[in-house]
């Protein structure tokens, strides 16, 4: 579950170039389609992949931590707690000024791999 809260984070909120395509196509791998696009923090990666078709984006981020607050065999629920920076650095560090954040996310079994079926809005939590 918290590889997949990762990924999702990775590829929502640390990506880098102009790229709206292959923006979309990283966080599709990480979704569950297309229940996630029907949730709230859908709105966050539409205006993100927006911008990363206007004017491209230099952006890193990192999960910090995975608080699960209900599971079943199938599912997950809780906070996916993360930072963003400018970029990465030499050891795959934030760097740059950095940010906090947190985001309510349900996560789905697909087959073997944890996928994210639905997200809130993002808050900033600094």
């Amino acid at each position: 579950m918290r590889f997949a809260a990762a990924r999702f984070v990775s590829a929502a909120y640390g990506y880098s170039g102009r790229d709206e395509d292959a923006y979309n196509q990283g966080v599709g791998a990480t979704v569950v389609w297309p229940a996630f696009y029907e949730s709230p923090g859908a709105a966050e990666i539409e205006r993100y992949a927006a911008q990363v078709g206007k004017t491209g984006t230099e952006s890193a981020a990192l999960l910090t931590r995975f608080d699960v607050e209900k599971t079943t065999p199938d599912t997950a629920e809780g906070y996916a707690r993360f930072e963003t920076g400018g970029g990465y650095g030499p050891d795959g560090e934030l760097a740059g000024k950095k940010l906090a954040y947190r985001q309510r996310m349900v996560l789905a079994r697909s087959g073997s791999v944890w996928k994210v079926r639905a997200a809130e809005k993002v808050e900033e939590t600094r």
